[in-house]
């Protein structure tokens, strides 16, 4: 009986958590990733955000490590990922050599939608501004986790 009553309070809990304004069941497997790559270790300084604005980090390419952090500010995140979404569909696809690199993953396996940005932080251009602004509004979304 008490694990009925442990199932009836998780649930309860899972369904008390804020959900952005801009969440819609077709886009709750959307998942962006971004952070910073260091090829030579094979290993990354990266977070992940789901459709729920929950944020997690990790360090390991195959995110063996990965821990949630918090959830974003739900208001927010949705001008955030409109945001994101406008300047990455802007870039589409880009992609530069470099042992350190910027990236930026965007999927929805809902859609089979899969971008992958990748630039060398040392360079500013044409070609990765739009990369860069997606970035900072990610990373400026970080400090409102909680």
């Amino acid at each position: 009986m008490k694990y009925v009553w442990v199932i009836i309070l998780c649930t309860i809990a899972w369904s008390c958590t804020p959900k952005p304004a801009c969440y819609k069941e077709s886009t709750k497997n959307k998942v962006i990733r971004w952070g910073t790559f260091y090829g030579q270790a094979n290993r990354c300084e990266a977070h992940e955000m789901r459709s729920t604005a929950e944020v997690f980090e990790y360090s390991k390419t195959d995110l063996s490590d990965i821990k949630e952090i918090g959830q974003a500010d739900v208001e927010r995140y949705c001008n955030t990922i409109n945001s994101v979404e406008k300047n990455l569909l802007r870039t589409q696809t880009y992609s530069t050599p470099g042992d350190t690199l910027l990236f930026i993953e965007y999927q929805n396996r809902d859609s089979g939608l899969q971008m992958r940005f990748s630039w060398n932080y040392t360079h500013v251009n044409d070609g990765n501004k739009y990369c860069l602004i997606a970035l900072d509004s990610l990373n400026s979304l970080l400090s409102t986790v909680k």
